[in-house]
């Protein structure tokens, strides 16, 4: 159960795609599943990354930008790309 995500997703996001969760407290794969259904409808898929590892993350305080080294799983190979606001998710 998730009470944080729950309220910014009615808040922000149940603006979007009408959300209407079936508790006070959404569960995870309800959450899940509103997430996926509004990066499809917005095509956000296109700029996720998967298979990547973030192997070091640098905030330019000249750029105000996000430098950060991608290691791509797949080819092993690091890039390094700049960004205005990073996600991280940690397993």
């Amino acid at each position: 159960m998730c009470t944080i995500i729950q309220m910014y997703t009615k808040m922000k996001l149940g603006l979007v795609l009408d959300a209407e969760w079936s508790f006070n407290y959404a569960s995870q794969p309800e959450i899940l599943a509103y997430l996926k259904n509004v990066a499809k409808k917005y095509d956000l898929y296109t700029h996720i990354r998967f298979e990547t590892q973030v192997q070091k993350l640098t905030w330019d305080e000249n750029q105000r930008k996000w430098i950060a080294s991608l290691l791509d799983m797949n080819s092993n190979r690091i890039e390094e790309e700049v960004f205005d606001v990073v996600y991280v998710h940690r397993q």
